[in-house]
């Protein structure tokens, strides 16, 4: 482990001298990454639609965009902003309107998809891309 700091996420760090006791870090979310980690969320549900608790497990997908983020935290922080006003209303048209794309683009030169079904192995950045190409958050 380094003994350097990180101040956006939650890292273990070890001091010099391996007597010393690992460091916790705390990651500071910036509004960018409250509205990709939506995003991310949003087109996670949309492919559980249908799928018993699939949500969970398709969170492990995270670490695509966010590597030095655990599944628990993600979870939390989703948690933290669906809990604001107004934003629950705006996650559903969010995940309603992606799911119609998704269903119209999957499998398509734009949205290259082998395994709709598969939760975690699916190109996670190229599906927030067309999100942020299709929709425009500012009307929903």
């Amino acid at each position: 482990m380094s003994a350097s700091l990180c101040k956006k996420c939650w890292i273990l760090t070890r001091p010099k001298g391996p007597d010393k006791p690992l460091l916790r870090r705390r990651r500071n979310w910036s509004h960018e990454d409250d509205e990709t980690l939506l995003d991310a969320e949003a087109i996670i549900r949309a492919r559980a639609r249908g799928k018993p608790n699939a949500a969970r497990p398709g969170r492990a997908a995270l670490v695509q965009i966010f590597p030095d983020v655990g599944a628990q935290t993600a979870h939390g922080r989703i948690k933290k902003l669906l809990g604001l006003p107004g934003k629950q209303a705006y996650f559903e048209l969010l995940e309603d309107a992606w799911y119609d794309i998704w269903v119209e683009y999957r499998g398509k030169e734009a949205l290259p998809d082998p395994d709709p079904d598969s939760m975690t192995e699916f190109d996670l950045p190229a599906q927030i891309r067309l999100l942020r190409e299709n929709i425009v958050k500012f009307d929903l």
